[in-house]
């Protein structure tokens, strides 16, 4: 390893943000069903959600990656990786012919580097930010959208194919540990340390997979009807499963990190259902005659709280 001569040395920022951009429903932001919940009765109740994922983060205009301990820069066709802690050139390499373009995952551990040929190949490598190592190289026949967990762990990879719409998942080490067709509507979203899938079948049902990211384990899988509810509490490590038909709702809260059942509850006339905004407490609000009955369990561990009636 060598290090660079900072003074006397001109250098760019990084080329461009990681992202096809084509929009497929599969990458956008997903939510809760917009028929479930019921409107809302409490504003600071935060409905489930399903995070979606995040283009790989562009250096900034200085060519720093998010946590500032990466600077890349692209000059004469070469790439450089600097580390910024002693100025090490951790990783540089020449594209003569292919134009790189640059991102990094949210905590800034990994650098994402995409090069696509003339013919339209996709070639993804995954680096180590702080020691310049290649974790792993995928190609792709074709474009595909990559994106990063909000949270700092894990990728997805969505793609196009003539037979469907594939769907990959990566670990921090690279690995791919799940891969799948589904369908172009699914909606995808990030936990801690978990994937959501959600994906409509037919009938108005949908099924619901949670996903660990190190191993690409199935933690949970459910069968919903509409109208239903799925998603992450604000924190990221609990996940949501609300089903209702007619006027009983079946409420359940899992774990992300082992896909452990916390809570499993029925509740009938459902009125509203969420996390408080830092998402340590399950909200239940129901309607019994004339007044609201509001539920309060804790997300830790699914214990009851003291419940509430407001007439």
């Amino acid at each position: 390893m060598r290090r660079i001569a900072w003074a006397g040395r001109r250098w760019w920022p990084a080329l461009i943000l990681l992202t096809a951009g084509a929009g497929w429903p599969l990458a956008g932001p997903a939510r809760a069903q917009s028929t479930f919940p019921p409107p809302a009765i409490i504003p600071s109740v935060v409905e489930p959600a399903l995070p979606s994922g995040l283009p790989p983060i562009p250096p900034d205009e200085f060519g720093l990656s998010p946590t500032g301990e990466t600077l890349a820069f692209f000059d004469g066709g070469h790439l450089t990786l600097v580390r910024t802690l002693d100025a090490e050139v951790i990783f540089e390499e020449r594209f003569p012919f292919d134009l790189p373009t640059v991102g990094f995952s949210v905590d800034g551990d990994t650098a994402i580097i995409e090069t696509t040929d003339s013919v339209g190949t996709l070639r993804v490598r995954f680096v180590d930010a702080l020691h310049g190592t290649e974790r792993a190289r995928f190609t792709f026949p074709g474009p595909a959208e990559l994106f990063v967990s909000p949270f700092g762990e894990g990728f997805t990879v969505v793609r196009r194919r003539s037979i469907g719409t594939e769907f990959l998942l990566i670990n921090d080490a690279g690995e791919l540990v799940f891969r799948a067709l589904v369908d172009p509507l699914t909606s995808i979203g990030f936990g801690t340390d978990t994937v959501a899938l959600v994906e409509p079948v037919l009938f108005g049902q949908a099924a619901v997979r949670l996903l660990q990211i190190d191993t690409g384990r199935t933690l949970v899988r459910q069968s919903a009807r509409a109208p239903f509810s799925a998603g992450f509490n604000p924190a990221g490590d609990r996940f949501l499963v609300a089903t209702t038909l007619v006027d009983f709702t079946r409420v359940r809260l899992f774990r992300t990190s082992d896909g452990a059942p916390l809570l499993f509850r029925g509740v009938r006339n459902l009125v509203q259902v969420g996390f408080t905004p830092v998402g340590e407490i399950l909200v239940i609000v129901s309607r019994r005659f004339q007044n609201l009955v509001i539920d309060l369990f804790r997300t830790l561990d699914g214990r009851r709280l003291p419940r509430r009636t407001i007439s």
